[in-house]
């Protein structure tokens, strides 16, 4: 058998701005390694090897119905070289010292790449969401038939989430503890449209927003023509018990 030509392109990326929120991006004078390696076959080029400033990824793309798709994959965040999964599928695995959601967010599209991602199983020591810190969160996610199973542990948050099979069904979580912490001090108050709200399957064991410990919260909601309807929400703390339904209409500010 013949030599495979293989193409490997190194830079340390000096000059280059990477317009990333932490930890990918960097200012253009800073240098970091980006290694990407491919073996040339016939039919085109083989799984890349990428690394780039400690992460790793192995990715495969193939040719259907005339366009070049990426169809498996590993992303290794901080640990240790990727691996091409046996299925198709992406899988994200590792950790990360920071992530913000919040900056992220707008740069996570959907469509057909975003589906091909089916599992996860990161530990982030400070994810920023809504304008709050958590800490030491591991998430552990996977995708089945469009539906995500997620498990979410840490020492603000212990429980699951499952996304709804079908557009009728409620988002649903399960809590044995959930703490909220305050929003930052240079958060902007942000008007929560309920209109725009998923339908909701919430159970608390233990709430805490703030300093304020609320017990157990119970929560079921579904989406009307205004806003949302609030079939039952129940609150069972020592100091107060409160069992009410209703209808949010009205966009609130963000506390």
């Amino acid at each position: 058998a013949g030599v495979v030509p293989r193409l490997e392109l190194v830079s340390d990326l000096k000059g280059v701005r990477m317009d990333l929120p932490a930890p990918f991006g960097k200012a253009a004078e800073e240098t970091r390694e980006l290694r990407i390696r491919s073996d040339i076959r016939p039919d085109g080029p083989g799984a890349f090897q990428v690394r780039y400033a400690g992460h790793s990824a192995a990715l495969e793309t193939q040719t259907r119905e005339g366009v070049r798709r990426l169809t498996r994959g590993e992303i290794r965040l901080s640990a240790g070289d990727a691996q091409l999964p046996k299925a198709e599928g992406l899988r994200i695995a590792g950790g990360l010292p920071v992530f913000s959601w919040d900056e992220w967010r707008p740069l996570l599209g959907g469509g057909a790449q975003a589906a091909l991602l089916n599992e996860m199983d990161v530990q982030i020591d400070e994810l920023r969401a809504f304008d709050r810190v958590f800490n030491a969160l591991r998430i552990r996610a996977q995708q089945r038939d469009g539906q995500w199973r997620a498990q979410l542990n840490g020492p603000e948050i212990e429980g699951s989430v499952e996304t709804p099979k079908t557009p009728d069904q409620p988002l649903r979580l399960r809590f044995a503890q959930l703490s909220i912490p305050p929003a930052g001090e240079r958060a902007v108050a942000a008007r929560v449209n309920p209109a725009t709200l998923p339908a909701l399957d919430l159970d608390v064991q233990k709430l805490r927003f703030r300093d304020l410990d609320l017990g157990q919260v119970v929560l079921a909601t579904h989406p009307i023509g205004a806003g949302m309807a609030v079939d039952t929400l129940q609150v069972n703390a020592d100091w107060t018990r409160f069992n009410g339904q209703g209808e949010w209409t009205q966009p609130l500010p963000e506390q």
